[in-house]
C-alpha cells in the first residue's frame, strides 16, 4: 500500500510542476506544427467551406514530408477535416483534446504518449493556438487572438532543452483581408 500511496503523490507533484520543468524531458527535440482550423462553414459544429477544404490540401502539401507522426485536433469537425486529408495520405494517427484556451487538455494528452515524438501537427483554434505557442516556451509571442480573417499561418515551434522558438510561415491561398484591426497583444 505504501508504493500506491507514493505513486499518487509522484502524479500530483507532477501536475504542478512548471511547465517548463516537464517540457524539458516531454518535448525536448520536437517540432510542433501549429494551425489554426481551414475556413469553416456556419452552423453548429460545421463542416469546412470550400476553400477550407483547397487549404486543407495546401497544408497537406507543405506537411507530406515533415515525416509528421501524430496530429492532435480539437473535439470540432472543422479541425478534424482541416488535417484529414494528412491523417489519410501519411496514415497519422489522430487524438483528439478538448479545446481550452490554456491547453491543459491538450497537453495532458500529449503527456500520455508513451514515446517522444519528433514532428507533430496541432490543429486549434484562433483563441488557444496563441497560449498553446507560450506554453511550449515561446516567451516574446505576444499575440492573444488570431484575427477572424486569418487562416493562411503556420506556426512551427521547434522546442530545445531550455528554450523553445518560433517561425511563422504563410500557407496556401493568402488569406481575404479582414479589418484595420491589428492582432490583439497581451497586456
Amino acid at each position: 500500500m505504501k508504493w500506491a500511496n507514493y505513486i499518487i503523490a509522484g502524479y500530483f507533484i507532477g501536475m504542478y510542476l512548471p511547465v517548463n520543468a516537464q517540457q524539458e524531458n516531454l518535448f525536448e527535440g520536437s517540432t510542433f506544427y501549429l494551425v489554426r482550423h481551414a475556413e469553416k462553414d456556419t452552423g453548429n459544429n460545421p463542416p469546412l467551406k470550400k476553400i477550407g477544404y483547397c487549404r486543407a490540401g495546401d497544408l497537406y502539401r507543405v506537411l507530406k514530408n515533415k515525416k509528421i507522426s501524430k496530429i492532435y485536433v480539437s473535439q470540432y469537425r472543422c479541425t478534424e477535416l482541416t488535417a484529414d486529408s494528412l491523417r489519410i495520405y501519411s496514415k497519422v494517427n489522430v487524438i483528439k483534446y478538448k479545446a481550452d484556451e490554456k491547453g491543459d487538455d491538450l497537453f495532458y494528452n500529449m503527456g500520455l504518449q508513451s514515446r517522444r515524438e519528433k514532428a507533430i501537427l496541432i490543429v486549434g483554434h484562433s483563441n488557444t493556438i496563441p497560449a498553446i505557442i507560450r506554453r511550449f516556451g515561446v516567451k516574446d509571442f505576444n499575440l492573444v487572438e488570431i484575427p477572424d480573417h486569418e487562416y493562411d499561418n503556420l506556426y512551427i515551434v521547434k522546442v530545445g532543452r531550455y528554450t523553445a522558438s518560433l517561425k511563422v510561415i504563410k500557407y496556401g491561398k493568402a488569406s481575404a483581408p479582414g479589418s484595420k484591426e491589428m492582432m490583439k497583444p497581451l497586456q
